[in-house]
């Protein structure tokens, strides 16, 4: 359930705004955009945000990380970087302190160094993954 609901966060609230701007019109995309972010700080934040409070550890299940944790995480990440998205963590302090946590576990450290992490997707990139899953192109 809780890997469920973190998947949720980043698609399709938050990403697919993206590929309905390239397959579709600008305006669609705004519009799923504030769809989407609403959808997170109302439904899925605080549901995090109270899970994260009632833990001991600092993770969603248990005393180590999970697929869960791993998923909240990437979509934490999507909200955090983006800098029309940042504020909306503003009000949920737990999940602003989970970016740092998990940030800092053996493993993560180091692929967040590494350059085979990949930034936020472009438009140019939703574009290309547009063109390798054949999905149509606006205007094509």
């Amino acid at each position: 359930m809780l890997s469920m609901g973190a998947e949720d966060i980043a698609f399709p609230s938050l990403m697919s705004p993206m590929f309905l701007e390239v397959q579709f019109t600008k305006e669609a995309a705004d519009k799923a955009s504030e769809n989407g972010i609403k959808e997170c700080r109302e439904r899925y934040l605080p549901v995090f945000e109270k899970v994260l409070d009632e833990s001991t550890s600092g993770f969603l299940v248990g005393d180590s990380m999970s697929r869960a944790d791993i998923m909240l995480f990437d979509g934490l990440c999507y909200l955090h970087e983006d800098p029309k998205l940042e504020s909306e963590l503003q009000n949920f302090p737990r999940c602003s302190a989970f970016i740092d946590h998990f940030s800092k576990q053996s493993g993560i450290k180091e692929y967040l160094a590494s350059p085979r992490r990949n930034g936020l997707p472009d438009l140019e990139y939703t574009k290309h993954c547009c063109r390798i899953l054949n999905l149509p192109l606006a205007g094509k």
